[in-house]
């Protein structure tokens, strides 16, 4: 490989980047079915890239389904195999990524990146004061792992501790190559405009799955794949979004709330300079944890109210449940009342 690094791009190459932009926000938003056999060989080449044995495909119409399906089933449970997610991006996505990074010069990296990802401010580098406005999609990871675990918690299933604990680790098991797109503009821009060398058969791997496929859970033997949602709604600054009605719905009916890209109040915020009366039902949306206010008091230490909240895990226990709560102290405007 060549050790000169590109450092800019020409006018020419920069009037490009628009239309790889929405070439992939496209991409990113497809709410069409997907095409079972263009999905079943991008996965059977995505495995062998992967250094992983062709597995076996099973459809589903959404991840909730599927998810109910494993749970039921002792055979399913012990025949998936280790996640691979993680390894897989490693092998092929950080592979092609920093294949790219080598040949750009650092600044251009960066630059590029904000380009596609906040077009308004290309020039943006300061990671913990990020714009929040996007070009791309953003919140249907957070928020569909926030709706598959709720509606876990709600299911009337048995052995509901074991099998949570089960459940916790598929939802963070699942992944959607469309979120990717950002990465996969970037990527595809510079191979095809900026002609840097690549693993090509890496990126036919890559770009296939981004275009074909939705939601997906990649095990050592298994690999589920999930129908694409038939709406996707966003707001203004492109998260996931409805202020009435689901914001990703399944042709199935199973459903996504969401809420300017994360989970819908169930409450409101607590507001600055608000008294919270103690005993008061709230909740803290950082974590889904639920409890009782016990202590309120006006700090001098951050000029605002804080107190001290009982909780008692991620839903309210029945009165029959022998529940020991535990206590934790928060700034008041960190919560959310529910009463």
């Amino acid at each position: 490989m060549s050790k000169h690094r590109i450092t800019h791009l020409s006018h020419g190459q920069e009037g490009l980047l628009a239309e790889y932009r929405e070439k992939w926000k496209a991409i990113a938003k497809l709410t069409r079915q997907i095409d079972q056999d263009k999905v079943a060989a991008s996965v059977k080449a995505g495995y062998l890239e992967s250094n992983y044995p062709e597995p076996t495909l099973i459809f589903y119409s959404d991840p909730f389904a599927a998810l109910q399906d494993i749970q039921s089933k002792e055979s399913f449970k012990t025949g998936l195999g280790r996640s691979t997610r993680n390894t897989f991006h490693k092998r092929v996505m950080g592979h092609l990524i920093h294949l790219m990074e080598r040949q750009l010069d650092q600044t251009l990296f960066w630059r590029l990146r904000n380009q596609i990802e906040y077009p308004d401010y290309p020039d943006h580098l300061d990671k913990d004061n990020l714009p929040t406005s996007f070009h791309f999609p953003m919140g249907i990871d957070t928020c569909i792992q926030a709706q598959l675990t709720k509606d876990f918690e709600n299911a009337d299933i048995n052995d509901a501790e074991t099998n949570y604990s089960y459940i916790s680790k598929l939802v963070e098991a699942v992944d959607r190559p469309p979120s990717w797109s950002i990465w996969g503009c970037m990527l595809d821009f510079c191979i095809s405009v900026l002609g840097v060398q690549h693993d090509s058969k890496k990126w036919e791997v890559a770009r296939e799955l981004m275009e074909c496929c939705s939601f997906i859970f990649l095990f050592e033997q298994v690999c589920i794949v999930c129908d694409r949602p038939n709406i996707l709604l966003f707001d203004s600054a492109n998260l996931l979004h409805a202020d009435e009605g689901p914001a990703l719905q399944f042709t199935d009916g199973y459903s996504v709330y969401a809420a300017h890209g994360g989970v819908p109040l169930e409450g409101r915020r607590c507001q600055n300079g608000e008294y919270i009366e103690p005993g008061t039902k709230v909740k803290l949306p950082s974590t889904g944890e639920y409890g009782i206010v016990v202590h309120y008091w006006y700090s001098q230490e951050i000029l605002d109210f804080d107190c001290y909240i009982a909780f008692l895990g991620t839903s309210f226990p029945s009165k029959d449940t022998d529940c020991k709560p535990y206590i934790f102290r928060y700034a008041a405007v960190s919560l959310e009342i529910l009463e």
